[in-house]
């Protein structure tokens, strides 16, 4: 049996993931991905009961996020990983020119009352970029199959994290109608582009539901 390929972020949106040409910006685009996935480890460590401190106390810089996500999201490093799902790998079908093709993201599942919502805290802007549009709408699809649940069911909380300023929390709330536009510039991002991704054995992971009552909500 073919399996039909697998679409990731960089194939939909490659201009994020583009270095800039600037030799200072190439270093600072080198630093920033450096520390972020530092900032991961740490969360997969804690999650895992290892300890990161020796890790946290060698990086001024990454001491700095970390406080910064323990100040608005106190559990952070504390929640197990049966109540928060780190790098969860989701998929959703979608036709593209009559091929038939999976787009996958990776994104941190967490679960409030036996809703699943989204989680994302990075060096990043408070605002809504088309890399959360697409991560909303695969798991909009992936959760509507597994779970049943609606457009309007899912959000995106965006914990937006700086070493110049204080951290900005934003929820990005997802309707029917976003749910219909991202899919329809998914199809048209992918028909400008070719040759289609090499197809893969992909990795399929369905969570369970349990209550994700340990990390608050947070508000704009």
């Amino acid at each position: 049996m073919v399996l039909p390929p697998i679409i990731t972020l960089q194939d939909i949106c490659p201009g994020r993931y583009a270095l800039q040409r600037r030799p200072q910006h190439f270093s600072e685009h080198l630093s920033t991905r450096t520390l972020q996935d530092r900032l991961m480890l740490v969360m997969r460590q804690a999650q895992l009961g290892l300890d990161y401190r020796p890790m946290v106390s060698t990086d001024p810089k990454l001491a700095r996020l970390i406080g910064q996500l323990q100040g608005v999201m106190p559990q952070s490093l504390s929640t197990p990983r049966r109540y928060l799902h780190l790098g969860m790998e989701l998929q959703a079908p979608l036709t593209v020119a009559g091929q038939g093709v999976q787009v996958q993201v990776s994104v941190n599942v967490g679960y409030r009352q036996g809703l699943p919502k989204l989680l994302d805290w990075a060096i990043r802007r408070p605002q809504i970029t088309q890399s959360d549009r697409v991560k909303l709408w695969v798991a909009t699809q992936h959760f509507q199959q597994v779970l049943g649940i609606a457009p309007g069911q899912l959000k995106l909380v965006v914990v937006a994290l700086t070493l110049k300023h204080p951290p900005q929390t934003m929820v990005i709330p997802w309707h029917p109608r976003q749910q219909h536009q991202t899919g329809a510039w998914i199809q048209q991002q992918l028909l400008r582009q070719s040759p289609t991704p090499t197809t893969v054995e992909p990795e399929r992971r369905i969570p369970g539901v349990p209550d994700f009552d340990e990390i608050p909500e947070v508000a704009l």
